[in-house]
């Protein structure tokens, strides 16, 4: 859904799988879910999971609040926020599967896919939980601004990573079995 950055767009009990990447117009749309240009997306009590695109969700410039959903087994990042405000709260992040019998979409392991993948945002991230990720539970880029308060890290090559002149402020998170709990570097030359 590409909206007029007046448009609202609402989404609650919505299960969504099988789906992939497209270009629609000439512009790209990287998750099964993407939703571009909103002035608020609202997603609640939704379930993205064995979805073959990039994201299984992927939101742009856009209001945002994400709760109370169940993201995992989609083929590379979860869920990607580029140039989003708002809050992430009350979700699970799972990277393999939960369903049981859910075997006619596979997809390969990817040891480069994330939970919760921010750029260029404002967000708190709040009472979350983040689990078996090959990568990064959060990964935090490109001059995001991130509170990430009582959510729970299991599992995870990396809980946290922190590049590109990014800043987060962390409270009462906890970390069980990560490779890493916290990493930071410099990805990309055109940030600090």
């Amino acid at each position: 859904s590409i909206g007029s950055n007046n448009t609202n767009c609402t989404i609650n009990y919505l299960e969504i799988y099988g789906g992939k990447d497209a270009v629609l117009n000439g512009l790209y749309l990287s998750g099964a879910l993407s939703l571009y240009s909103h002035q608020k997306v609202t997603i609640k009590d939704s379930y993205v999971h064995h979805n073959s695109a990039d994201d299984g969700l992927n939101i742009k410039n856009s209001q945002i609040l994400l709760t109370d959903n169940v993201f995992s087994m989609n083929s590379s990042d979860q869920v990607d926020l580029d140039s989003c405000s708002g809050y992430v709260k009350n979700n699970k992040f799972i990277y393999n599967s939960i369903v049981k019998g859910f075997n006619f979409i596979n997809n390969p392991k990817d040891d480069n896919g994330d939970g919760l993948d921010f750029s260029g945002s404002k967000i708190i991230v709040k009472n979350n939980s983040f689990n078996g990720f090959l990568d990064k539970g959060i990964s935090v880029g490109e001059n995001t601004k991130a509170f990430i308060v009582n959510n729970n890290f299991s599992n995870n090559r990396s809980a946290l990573t922190v590049k590109d002149q990014s800043n987060i402020y962390l409270y009462n998170n906890s970390y069980n079995n990560n490779k890493f709990n916290l990493e930071m570097y410099q990805k990309k030359q055109i940030f600090n």
